[in-house]
């Protein structure tokens, strides 16, 4: 065992303090909760189907907080084998690259709509249907109440930062120190990183997303890039059914899922796999050999 295993670049330490720091936040969250409910006369502890907005906001927000955004900063600053040069800032990634890498993003897109179609004609047990019920409902709550500015900030802005932090900043970066296998890394991150949403009518969907935002990571060495994409998504996606409520109806009905056409799937499939393969040329010579 090292004598410092915060300098340890290739452990197992940084899931294991993760995993602690998640614990102990949720202790916390917890405690703030029942303390907010003392002050307000709300009980932000129950677990109800249809919570009102001011229930739902505090919850997703100490939930995001406490769960993700504490331990996943807390994470990053202990382990400094985590914090590979420019992880917060922009300018260590050129243009070219920040380009390709919007480009890359958007040309996976109707490869979600391929997936989120796929995943659609999977049968989902009871329980799982129970609970992808109860989360298209906050959502609606949520959207329904049209406040823009909230929706934007609890659906794009809070989650983008604490799930990027935990999955690419701790998650990916942790297993690809430890196995020196970066492309398994952000295969395996991107499969956690949907598993945890418990959503499984969207599991191959969200997993694609997950390895884009990995990517992303991976090929401008910043955190920022992912933060950035992961917010635009999902704040487009709010504010477009915020602006379109027939939008909130369709949630979690399968019938609504149009597959994208053939031509746009193989042009974008094409260009995807282009812009792919130019990122890799102008990453560090070796990256190309390093799928495993």
């Amino acid at each position: 065992m090292p004598k410092n295993i915060f300098e340890a670049k290739g452990s197992f330490h940084p899931f294991l303090v993760l995993f602690s720091l998640i614990i102990i936040a949720s202790l916390l969250a917890v405690g703030v909760l029942m303390f907010m409910g003392k002050l307000t006369g709300e009980d932000y502890m129950a677990q109800v189907d249809t919570p009102s907005l001011g229930v739902l906001t505090v919850q997703l927000f100490i939930q995001h907080f406490f769960f993700f955004i504490i331990p996943g900063a807390l994470t990053i600053y202990m382990f400094p084998a985590l914090r590979q040069k420019g992880t917060f800032i922009f300018r260590n990634t050129n243009w070219d690259t920040l380009g390709l890498i919007a480009l890359l993003f958007v040309l996976g897109l109707p490869q979600v709509g391929l997936l989120t179609w796929i995943n659609n004609q999977i049968p989902l047990s009871g329980n799982m249907e129970d609970m992808e019920s109860q989360i298209n409902g906050f959502l609606k709550t949520l959207l329904s109440s049209g406040n823009m500015a909230l929706v934007v900030f609890l659906i794009g802005l809070v989650p983008a930062i604490g799930e990027e932090l935990i999955f690419r900043g701790v998650v990916q970066k942790g297993l690809e120190n430890w196995t020196q296998k970066p492309h398994l890394s952000i295969l395996l991150s991107g499969a956690i990183f949907s598993l945890i949403h418990f959503q499984f009518a969207g599991f191959l969907p969200r997993m694609f997303l997950g390895m884009l935002l990995g990517y992303a990571y991976f090929f401008s060495k910043s955190l920022l890039v992912p933060m950035l994409l992961h917010f635009l998504f999902n704040a487009s996606q709010a504010v477009a059914m915020v602006l379109h409520p027939e939008m909130i109806d369709e949630l979690g009905d399968s019938t609504s899922i149009d597959l994208p056409a053939w031509w746009v799937l193989a042009l974008t499939l094409i260009g995807f796999i282009f812009v792919f393969r130019q990122l890799l040329k102008t990453s560090s010579p070796d990256v190309g050999d390093q799928f495993a």
